[in-house]
């Protein structure tokens, strides 16, 4: 058996590989302090865009900028890893939603920015407005009436004023479908996700700058299913960059919770992220991810991940890490419960290497009971948004034009 020994010095070069990367165990195993630690390696190489998604308000993805002061840990950096603390450079993103009514104050160093509405198409559309059979032969009908190129914005328009750019096609659509649709799509015209008053997120300006860990947060969207819609959005934007070969970089992307991802409901974001692990080595993406379970994913998307990082867990979980190499003494799986924070195995497709030290990150990594925002003001100072400002954030034009519009025609056949 070949194991891979860890350069204590200089911990990088077991992570140069292009590898998807799985890291499992319980909660406080220490499996997202070395997620962050792997994100801040990828970046000191150079060249390569870091990506960190998922925080649904525990602010874990911020603090990349601070140091660690804490003297115990700077101690067990440096016995560890042969390194001292330091900052790297953070891009934080927040996508706005209606808790900016409540969380009006905001750190300077964090940007409110917004989707632009013709991000979304057809494919889109059917997991957001298909809820039912109906809906989805609706979109179905719109979509041969106008291709698939068409976004939710021009459907809109076709529901509330019978054309699109002065294009007529007759399409029958019953009256409560097209009211639903209406009130459903003005509901995400309002969520500030599209919001016209803030900067839009150009995300390929964005992947190329490989200078600086870009971090967005959902923690100002009221519910799931806005968080769901905005990590599917993030996820299909870099997808699609990619694809298209705009940007030449390679994107590690870090999806913390993933299991999270392959919820019944999550229908676009995983998508998007089953496309990552099945073409992203060859389009230049790679994930990293972290999740409680190795077994919260089916089988055949776990093969996807070449390298495999187990830290405390039970044993009946440990047991099954044969699946991934047999080779395994059962006596090391026994110890998994007792293992400390950062400990576990390393497993690749050939070799494994235990016990596995995971080095602690060099910035400071969130606590129980941090409060990370005013750790950042404390640094960059507040943004307070005033009612007016939030408003206008909130408020998307298209719903202000709707109501100056003919009513929309009853039930029966559009003459669109």
């Amino acid at each position: 058996m070949t194991k891979i020994i860890i350069n204590r010095v200089d911990p990088t070069p077991v992570h140069t590989l292009v590898n998807h990367t799985l890291v499992a165990g319980k909660s406080g195993s220490g499996k997202s302090n070395y997620c962050e630690f792997l994100c801040t390696q990828f970046l000191e190489q150079g060249k390569v865009k870091v990506i960190d998604l998922y925080d649904s308000g525990r602010f874990e993805n911020m603090l990349y900028a601070f140091p660690e002061t804490d003297p115990f840990l700077v101690k067990k950096i440096y016995h560890i890893a042969g390194m001292n603390p330091k900052a790297f450079k953070n891009q934080v993103i927040a996508i706005p939603g209606n808790e900016l009514k409540y969380t009006n104050k905001l750190p300077n160093n964090v940007k409110l920015m917004s989707f632009d509405i013709t991000d979304l198409n057809m494919d889109d559309l059917y997991y957001l407005l298909g809820m039912s059979d109906k809906l989805e032969g609706f979109l179905a009908l719109i979509s041969n009436a106008y291709g698939d190129n068409i976004n939710m914005q021009e459907i809109y328009e076709i529901l509330t004023t019978g054309q699109l750019q002065g294009e007529r096609k007759k399409i029958f659509i019953p009256d409560a479908i097209k009211g639903m649709i209406i009130r459903n799509i003005r509901r995400w015209m309002t969520s500030g996700m599209f919001s016209n008053e803030l900067p839009k997120i150009n995300f390929q300006e964005i992947l190329k700058d490989t200078s600086c860990i870009t971090s967005f947060s959902t923690f100002l969207l009221d519910g799931e299913e806005s968080e769901r819609m905005a990590y599917g959005l993030i996820l299909k934007k870099i997808n699609d960059i990619k694809r298209r070969r705009k940007v030449d970089n390679r994107v590690k992307v870090y999806v913390r919770e993933m299991s999270v991802f392959f919820g019944d409901k999550w229908g676009m974001a995983k998508k998007y992220v089953l496309e990552y692990l099945r073409q992203g080595r060859d389009r230049g993406i790679d994930i990293i991810c972290d999740m409680q379970r190795v077994y919260d994913i089916p089988s055949k998307y776990r093969r996807q991940f070449g390298l495999l990082v187990q830290l405390r867990t039970d044993f009946v979980e440990a047991e099954k890490l044969l699946d991934f190499q047999g080779d395994i003494p059962r006596w090391y799986l026994k110890k998994s419960p007792t293992w400390g924070a950062g400990e576990g195995i390393l497993i690749t497709g050939t070799s494994w290497e235990y016990p596995f030290l995971s080095p602690p990150t060099r910035h400071k990594h969130k606590k129980p009971g941090m409060n990370v925002l005013q750790l950042m003001a404390d640094v960059h100072g507040w943004k307070e948004y005033s009612m007016e400002e939030i408003r206008d954030i909130m408020y998307f034009d298209i719903a202000e034009q709707q109501d100056k519009k003919e009513e929309v025609k009853k039930d029966g056949e559009l003459d669109l």
